[in-house]
C-alpha cells in the first residue's frame, strides 16, 4: 500500500493558502507570547530567556508537532469512518485554523496561556479571566466542529452534531497536551 493510498488529499490552493496564513499567525502568537516557565531553570525560569534566538525552533517544533499530529488523527477518522471523505489538506485546514485559535490563548494570557484553569485557583484570578478562557474554549470547540462538517461537506442529518463535538474536543485536548510540553 502506497502512501497516496493512505494520505490522501485535493489540490485545493485556496485552503492551501488559507492554511499557511493560519500556520504563520500561529507561529507568530507562539513566539510573541509563549514560554516555557519552570523553577529548576537558573536565572529568570524561562526557556525563552535560556535558549535565546533558537527559542524559535522549540516553536516551531510546538507548532508542526501540534498540526501534524491533529491534523493526522482526524485523517485518521475520516479515513475510518468516512472512507469517501478523507482528504488530509482538509485535515490540515482544520488543525491548522484551531491551533491558531489556541494559539490565541497565549496572547489573551501571556504568562500563563491555556493553563489559566489550572494555576488561576492558585493566583486568586477574578471570575471575568475564567469566564474569557471558558468562552474561549468553547468558541474553539464550536468553530472546530462546524469547520470540519464544512471542510469535509457533511450535509444536515449526515453525521450526529454530538460526534462532531467529542471529535473536536478530542482534538483541543490533543493539542492542549502538546502544549504542555
Amino acid at each position: 500500500m502506497g502512501s497516496s493510498e493512505r494520505i490522501h488529499y485535493k489540490r485545493n490552493d485556496k485552503l492551501l493558502v488559507i492554511s499557511v496564513v493560519m500556520v504563520v499567525l500561529a507561529l507568530a502568537a507562539y513566539y510573541s507570547y509563549f514560554d516555557i516557565l519552570s523553577p529548576g531553570i537558573p536565572g529568570s525560569g524561562s526557556v525563552r530567556a535560556l535558549t535565546g534566538a533558537y527559542f524559535v525552533a522549540l516553536v516551531l517544533l510546538l507548532a508542526a508537532v501540534q498540526l501534524l499530529y491533529v491534523a493526522g488523527v482526524l485523517h485518521l477518522v475520516m479515513r475510518s469512518f468516512y472512507f469517501e471523505r478523507r482528504d488530509f489538506l482538509k485535515a490540515f485546514y482544520v488543525s491548522a485554523t484551531m491551533v491558531f485559535m489556541f494559539s490565541v490563548y497565549y496572547v489573551l494570557f501571556p504568562s500563563w496561556g491555556p493553563y489559566y484553569f489550572i494555576t488561576g485557583p492558585l493566583l486568586h484570578i477574578p471570575s471575568t479571566d475564567y469566564l474569557v478562557l471558558g468562552s474561549w474554549t468553547a468558541v474553539i470547540v464550536a468553530f472546530t466542529t462546524v469547520n470540519v462538517r464544512k471542510a469535509f461537506g457533511f450535509k444536515k442529518g449526515e453525521v450526529r452534531w454530538s460526534m462532531l463535538i467529542l471529535l473536536s474536543g478530542a482534538l483541543f485536548l490533543l493539542a492542549l497536551a502538546f502544549a504542555e510540553g
